[in-house]
């Protein structure tokens, strides 16, 4: 699943709570025309004309004017003042933003899809400030077509650039929202409305707190059921989410088997990758390395893809678990470290289906990456930051002779990638060959470089051929790493990784 869509009235704007309190202000706004009835009458027979937002206004009034015989305003007047200030009277349900940004952040596309006229229902999302969150929204008025026609669902997910059995669609009606989205081929989640008793939906909420719960609990069922499809021979006791997936959604099955569905196409073409990567280094490595056994690589779309491997025995080796330990078991480390790497590095890629890059083609990606964070990234930074971006780049242009031999590289060879047995103090197992190709040797030592720091990297370095001439290089790379994060999050509207990558520059 990729997007979420919602209805509006009664599901992200608190309709009722709205509708009360503008009726209540229109009454005091005209009070000396409709100061003559209760206003709890003219809030009550509004409400009942109204009909839950199914009745249009123009409608409601014209009914008002007659029933109570109001004079000197028009039906005309009292729907333009509705038409001029409901927007100031928009309550939303609770953990309306929270809920939206939470969404945003975890890399979902949103949209609204929602009955009734246009500009009123833009002014009232502008009120409620969730506007800039959508990445569409639809307005039967302007669309031409409303729910529970299914054109408008899948004219919805087309706009998206997502199949429409990859979108989520939340909202209160039970036929006009629920059934409706179902029938267009969406999970349909019921935002739970006293009105109905029932829908028939694939999950319910009480409230907008509780949709991310759902949502991981969908998406479970997904993988579950794709795997299942895959592999029906594969019996599941136990399928569980680990959240250290950045760019794949990761699952723990029956606590010997972690399987990778990509989260972006970009990440399916790097599983794939991944996967031949791990094929043809099979056997040659002196560390444990992921044995792909269970995989679907051939449908490309997100959620169908994934691969399988067994679970490798320990824990990431986090920096501040490396810097608790003596001086010797560091250097026992960074030693395995580096004949791991120095292993890998020397393995030749043969008929591996990668890009061969070279050194000078990895200068000419450094100066695009220059150029980007140039045009990108500088409005966000302070005078200082670009100063020190500018110098670092040009710097290492102007000493760089690009003569070095490019090999088999791991790619993202971190803290995170590297696991190891606290109570054994050694290096268990390597995972995570999604960046694996053709590059810099450099580029795994600034991994290290990055967790670990100088003086590890260095012994290391003093245990691999000639690696005094890599250091250089791998302290420049280490100095993208966080504006690589900064880009990542403005390519795939992921804030936390754009303000992660950002910290230092603002």
């Amino acid at each position: 699943m990729q997007a979420v869509l919602f209805d509006l009235d009664g599901t992200l704007l608190d309709r009722d709570a709205s509708v009360r309190a503008f009726i209540t202000r229109q009454h005091e706004r005209w009070q000396g025309r409709l100061g003559f009835i209760p206003i709890e009458t003219y809030v009550r027979r509004f409400l009942e004309l109204d009909d839950r937002g199914y009745v249009w206004k123009d409608v409601v009034y014209q009914q008002l004017i007659d029933e109570f015989h109001i004079k000197g305003v028009t039906w005309e007047e009292l729907l333009d003042d509705y038409l001029t200030h409901f927007q100031d009277s928009c309550v939303p349900f609770p953990f309306l933003v929270e809920t939206l940004e939470a969404l945003k952040n975890t890399g979902w596309k949103l949209g609204v899809i929602t009955n009734g006229r246009d500009p009123f229902q833009m002014d009232n999302m502008k009120a409620l400030g969730i506007d800039g969150f959508m990445d569409d929204i639809l307005i039967s008025e302007s669309e031409g077509i409303k729910k529970p026609d299914s054109v408008i669902f899948q004219r919805a997910a087309w706009r998206l650039g997502v199949p429409v059995e990859a979108c989520v669609f939340i909202g209160d009606h039970p036929e006009k929202d629920v059934q409706a989205a179902a029938a267009a081929g969406m999970k349909a989640v019921w935002k739970k409305d006293p009105h109905w008793k029932t829908a028939p939906a694939d999950a319910v909420i009480t409230g907008l707190k509780d949709l991310s719960g759902v949502l991981e609990n969908l998406q479970e069922k997904e993988k579950l059921n794709r795997l299942k499809e895959c592999w029906p021979d594969l019996v599941l006791h136990r399928f569980t989410k680990n959240e250290l997936g950045q760019n794949n959604d990761v699952y723990v099955a029956n606590g010997t088997f972690v399987f990778r569905f990509p989260k972006y196409k970009e990440g399916i073409r790097k599983l794939i990758k991944e996967t031949h990567v791990l094929d043809h280094v099979q056997g040659k490595l002196p560390l444990t390395i992921p044995v792909p056994i269970y995989r679907s690589l051939e449908d490309r779309e997100p959620g169908n893809v994934f691969a399988g491997a067994r679970w490798i025995e320990g824990e990431p080796l986090w920096p501040e678990s490396m810097k608790k330990l003596s001086e010797s078991s560091q250097r026992k480390l960074a030693g395995q470290l580096s004949f791991f790497l120095q292993t890998l590095h020397a393995i030749p890629p043969g008929q591996l289906n990668v890009v061969k890059t070279t050194a000078e083609q990895i200068k000419d990606d450094l100066k695009t990456l220059y150029h980007r964070i140039r045009g990108q990234l500088f409005p966000y930074m302070t005078p200082m930051a670009r100063r020190h971006v500018n110098d670092t780049f040009e710097r290492f242009f102007e000493k760089e002779a690009f003569t070095f031999s490019t090999t088999l590289i791991h790619g993202d060879f971190g803290p995170s990638n590297l696991l190891w047995d606290r109570k054994e103090e050694r290096i268990t197992g390597v995972i995570d060959f999604g960046e694996a190709g053709i590059g810099d040797p450099a580029y795994d030592f600034a991994g290290l470089l990055a967790g670990y720091g100088e003086a590890f990297v260095k012994e290391g370095l003093s245990q691999y051929p000639e690696g005094e001439r890599l250091f250089g290089r791998a302290l420049f790379y280490k100095q993208t790493f966080a504006l690589k994060e900064a880009l990542h999050g403005l390519d795939h509207g992921d804030a936390e990784a754009f303000e992660s990558g950002m910290a230092g520059y603002r």
